[in-house]
């Protein structure tokens, strides 16, 4: 473990916020580490930070992002018998789902997702653009991208080892989903995919949101707090004026979510480790929300798109 500054304004001046002491996905054993938050430019990380050789243990092949087709919800006969007869319904037919949220279409284009996990982003873009050029990366130790597709290019090293690989101005579209909060030092990574945009075009950023209302609620049981994973922990804000610090222009900012960090947070209150949800609890949860104000709840996750 090692002491920090602030990776935003560089000063060394937080105030703790919670103290968290379990592993919500692995199990790993049990450690304490400390949120903080910075008093001058608000952001929240851990400090001490855990080293890389403190980390290793909790990406192991089990850690969800690497597992490839994993349920959402676990089985229910109960369930499936209630939604097969509502199909036998006269005039009842199922929502058509929407189709995956991609970049405009184009006869070709260059792509790099940056912290790939199971590869399932890039085979999305394969399916619906053939002749673009799709690239993962990810550490070496996701067993889950050496088994790469058909189509898709996969690098696996260090963290930096994609700006070694590929020349300034080299990629269209490079996504940075769910990545920004596990990274040591976020400046170096959004410096180096800077330098592999082309000029005009865009860095796909998602992360957590620390700004959501969940995360007032539930505290240290808050499911997007999954320490030690998540290094920082960022809101609109923040995240916006890291990336200027880094030279990139914000396009847009948007904030979303569903009712599954919800219940996976109220899993974490009852100490309940399963890796599926109850559908049940689920629809509950979700119908309750809806009632309420789903747009003031369910803020969980925040997407920004940059370019140069």
């Amino acid at each position: 473990m090692k002491h920090i500054h602030c990776a935003l304004c560089g000063k060394d001046d937080a105030r703790p916020v919670l103290t968290l002491s379990y592993d919500m996905h692995l199990h790993c054993p049990t450690q304490k580490f400390y949120l903080v938050q910075c008093k001058n430019c608000e952001l929240y990380y851990l400090d001490p930070q855990p080293t890389w050789q403190e980390l290793a243990p909790y990406y192991s092949a089990e850690y969800p992002s690497y597992l490839a087709g994993q349920p959402m919800f676990s089985e229910s006969r109960v369930y499936n018998a209630l939604r097969r007869l509502k199909r036998a319904i006269p005039g009842h037919s199922e929502p058509a789902k929407s189709p995956p949220d991609l970049v405009t279409d184009s006869p070709h284009k260059k792509v790099l997702d940056y912290g790939c996990g199971n590869g399932q982003y890039l085979r999305s873009l394969r399916q619906k653009h053939p002749n673009w050029e799709l690239y993962g990366f990810d550490i070496e130790e996701n067993e889950a991208a050496r088994k790469s597709d058909e189509g898709i290019s996969m690098l696996l090293g260090p963290s930096n080892l994609p700006f070694s690989k590929f020349p300034p101005n080299s990629f269209d579209l490079i996504n940075l989903s769910h990545v920004a909060e596990h990274l040591p030092d976020p400046n170096e990574t959004l410096t180096g995919l800077r330098k592999l945009l082309k000029e005009y075009g865009e860095l796909i950023i998602e992360v957590p949101n620390i700004e959501t209302i969940k995360f007032k609620i539930f505290g240290k049981y808050f499911s997007n707090l999954d320490a030690p994973r998540h290094l920082y922990h960022y809101s609109p804000k923040t995240l916006s004026a890291l990336c200027e610090k880094n030279g990139l222009k914000i396009k847009s900012v948007r904030v979303f979510g569903t009712t599954k960090s919800t219940v996976r947070s109220l899993y974490n209150v009852l100490g309940i480790r399963k890796r599926t949800l109850n559908r049940f609890l689920y629809i509950f949860i979700d119908k309750g929300t809806r009632l309420i104000g789903e747009k003031r709840i369910n803020t969980e996750g925040l997407r920004l798109i940059c370019t140069k």
